[in-house]
């Protein structure tokens, strides 16, 4: 990175409708690393390098994302933040203390705080008194027309 990344109030993902002859696409926050964006056109995850590439990793602004071949008229491109949730830094005691390593450990820990902030967000959530279990719902096409619904477990 060139320069320090400054994270804003901004939501890590942003959805276009493509009009089949758009090619770049602006994503409005930043990423630190080209492969820290993750692509969708439609439900199809997209391939870094061969379906696509980014410019403005670092850039506190965002950037875009060039497709090599325009996504067909109404499909959904979606820009989202995929960071890989880690400590990337490592203090050493008695060792130097740099403002700039520590800022970007913060920036990268506020930007993967968003991140997760905005999934959770986006998803359907248990009471805190039901016990613990992994629950994910069809995409929208896949649940079209269908009901959500819940049956006890033990008729009453």
């Amino acid at each position: 990175m060139p320069t320090h990344i400054q994270i804003g109030d901004i939501s890590p993902r942003i959805q276009y409708t493509a009009d089949g002859a758009q090619t770049v696409f602006t994503y409005p926050f930043p990423i630190f690393a080209d492969a820290d964006i993750k692509v969708y056109e439609d439900t199809t995850l997209k391939t870094l390098t061969t379906d696509y590439t980014v410019a403005g990793a670092g850039d506190s602004a965002g950037g875009t994302v060039t497709f090599a071949v325009a996504p067909t008229a109404a499909a959904a491109v979606t820009l989202k933040r995929a960071l890989a949730i880690r400590r990337t830094t490592d203090f050493q005691e008695s060792g130097e203390f740099r403002a700039k390593v520590i800022n970007d450990e913060l920036d990268f820990q506020t930007a993967s705080l968003q991140q997760v902030n905005h999934d959770l967000g986006r998803s359907l959530r248990l009471a805190a008194t039901d016990a613990s279990s992994g629950m994910v719902i069809p995409d929208s096409a896949a649940r079209a027309y269908t009901y959500l619904g819940f049956v006890p477990s033990v008729p009453r």
